[in-house]
């Protein structure tokens, strides 16, 4: 089984050899050494897809580490400034006191600006309108959040700077103009050839210099990053795809970047659209606990955060593919509330439906193992059975989708209501049709109509492939929370289905509430909890948190300030346990007929 987690990534990498290349740059794998994927390339320049855009409304950003500072400076140049409306930009920091300005310059000179400092942005408004060229430049330092992606990291081996930090016109988030991308790396120092020690990537592809056609909201939703890395490219008819690592993983990221490469190749082909748009897997490797790690859909990319010595396993596996279906799936088709207010209660479908996919395409090309397919499967079950609002129905949860476990849950419930629908299709069809081909006809008619499709498009759908009692259905599951039957046949005849014991996820106190503390403070430490039972006390302050989120059969290591003492506890985080349903690997079916 293990060895067919190569066969997507050479046959994509072979079609790239074999068809008459639009990138000279492209380097082939070996195909006599199965393990041989492509080399690592120097940073590659754009695409034709990314070439230099036409002239008209344009800015430049360049951005230049300060180590000493552990910050950067910035430079915006806005061409064609009075074509942004408005005089005001904002900055989308954390810490409004992470953000300094600088000056505020066009063609007659100097601007004088005034600042409006809120919690989570610096709003800056220019005193006049700006006459030809207009150029912003500023100061941000570094903000890292644990547990969550850096809003800033520079330090002297790696930059990583979200589109956030970048100081944008507000008023022209749907203007599309050319944009060009610099990140300076001669702070990082040069080889005695003269090359820099370092290598960049961003959202739109490997290097340190990029011109794309972007509009505001993209530019926020990118990323940049610098340091000693590593590069590859897959160039093929059904689209460019670009991948750049920093660092050291336990993993070879090279036959990974195909593995994802020709995963976006299928899920165009399940949807019936090849995207023409260049897509980036972005790998950041950092210190933590196994088990800990952060896959996000940012603007044309996916960025992956992975402890360093995480193996490449079906958990990794399939959030990244989540995340690389969200192409279609969450940006394109979408199913719920239009009102951004009311988002949350479509999680079942753009959260839950998604996993339930990525999961299912993986386990059909061998990506994924039947094990790993038992314990993704189980640990959906486990947030059912143990969650303490496991009976409250979708739009009560939505309303509190911030609070601690509300997501999970809906994740969870949207997984495993997929899992039904989609054995239910199977086997009303004979196997000939599936989930598959609803969605790809959902996605269809979301392109037509330009827009969310309502739940009703959904309810339709299900009705016409299964019948017309899987309405009430929907409606007990997903709508009210209530029980969901699964068949044996469920997953396929690898899978047996049993009844197991399922611990809840807890660390003992609030951490949401903990971490808004200033300094964070400990925060609903139960005297008979994890926490307390480790030596943990409430209103300890909390200096360092490594957790898995949603493994309680992993340890945490929770450091802590007690006066002149610092503390270290470790322990699991386990909370009531409950019983429920739960899947194993049947040891009398062969691995090549686990697939339904």
């Amino acid at each position: 089984m293990p060895s067919r987690s190569f066969v997507l990534a050479l046959a994509l990498a072979a079609a790239a050899c074999t068809t008459p290349p639009t990138n000279a740059l492209l380097r082939c794998p070996d195909p006599t050494n199965p393990r041989a994927a492509p080399s690592t390339p120097k940073p590659l320049p754009a695409p034709p897809a990314a070439a230099k855009a036409p002239e008209g409304p344009g800015l430049d950003v360049t951005i230049r580490p300060v180590l000493a500072a552990a910050s950067i400076d910035v430079s915006l140049t806005l061409r064609g400034a009075g074509t942004f409306p408005g005089r005001v930009f904002s900055i989308r920091t954390p810490d409004p006191k992470a953000f300094q300005m600088k000056e505020a310059r066009d063609a007659r000179g100097t601007i004088d600006t005034r600042e409006d400092t809120r919690p989570d942005h610096v709003a800056v408004e220019l005193a006049r309108a700006p006459e030809g060229e207009l150029r912003l430049t500023y100061n941000v330092a570094s903000r890292v959040t644990p547990g969550k992606l850096p809003f800033l990291l520079s330090d002297p081996d790696r930059l990583e700077v979200t589109g956030d930090a970048l100081l944008l016109p507000d008023a022209a988030r749907a203007l599309r103009f050319a944009a060009k991308l610099d990140i300076d790396l001669s702070p990082y120092g040069t080889l005695e050839s003269g090359a820099s020690v370092s290598g960049a990537a961003t959202s739109f592809g490997i290097g340190a210099s990029r011109e794309v056609l972007v509009t505001v909201d993209e530019l926020r939703g990118a990323v940049m990053l610098a340091g000693r890395m590593g590069t590859a490219v897959f160039d093929t008819l059904e689209g460019h795809d670009e991948a750049a690592w920093f660092g050291y993983t336990a993993f070879d990221p090279r036959p990974v970047s195909a593995d994802t490469a020709a995963f976006r190749t299928a899920a165009g082909e399940l949807f019936g659209e090849r995207s023409p748009t260049p897509q980036t897997f972005l790998i950041v490797p950092e210190p933590g606990p196994l088990g800990r790690f952060v896959a996000a859909r940012r603007t044309r990319s996916v960025l992956l955060h992975v402890a360093v010595g995480e193996p490449w396993s079906g958990p990794l596996r399939i959030a990244t593919s989540v995340e690389m279906l969200r192409a279609w799936v969450g940006e394109r088709l979408w199913i719920g509330p239009e009102d951004p207010a009311l988002h949350a209660e479509g999680a079942w479908f753009a959260e839950g439906v998604v996993r339930h996919l990525a999961r299912d395409m993986l386990f059909r090309f061998g990506l994924v193992t039947p094990l790993e397919v038992a314990d993704e499967v189980n640990g959906l079950e486990s947030v059912i059975t143990t969650s303490p609002r496991g009976k409250e129905g979708n739009t009560a949860l939505a309303k509190s989708f911030r609070e601690p476990g509300v997501v999970p849950l809906l994740v969870a419930r949207g997984a495993l209501y997929a899992l039904h629908v989609d054995a239910a299709i199977r086997a009303k069809s004979g196997g000939q049709r599936s989930l598959q081909e609803v969605l790809r006809a959902l996605y269809t008619k979301a392109k037509e109509r330009r827009g969310p499709l309502p739940v009703a498009a959904w309810i339709d759908a299900m009705k016409a492939e299964i019948g017309p009692s899987e309405a009430e259905v929907f409606a007990e599951v997903i709508e009210r929370g209530g029980k969901l039957d699964l068949p044996e046949s469920a997953l396929g005849p690898c899978f047996r289905r049993e009844t197991r014991r399922y611990e809840r996820y807890d660390l003992g106190f609030d951490e949401v509430a903990t971490r808004a503390q200033i300094p964070a403070m400990l925060v609903g430490v139960r005297p008979e909890g994890p926490a307390a039972k480790a030596g943990l006390r409430e209103g300890d302050e909390l200096v360092e948190a490594l957790t898995s989120a949603g493994r309680s059969d992993v340890p945490v290591t929770i450091v802590v300030q007690r006066g002149d003492d610092r503390i270290t506890a470790k322990y699991r985080p386990a909370g009531p346990s409950a019983s429920g349903r739960g899947w194993s690997r049947r040891k009398d079916v062969p691995d090549e007929k686990c697939t339904k």
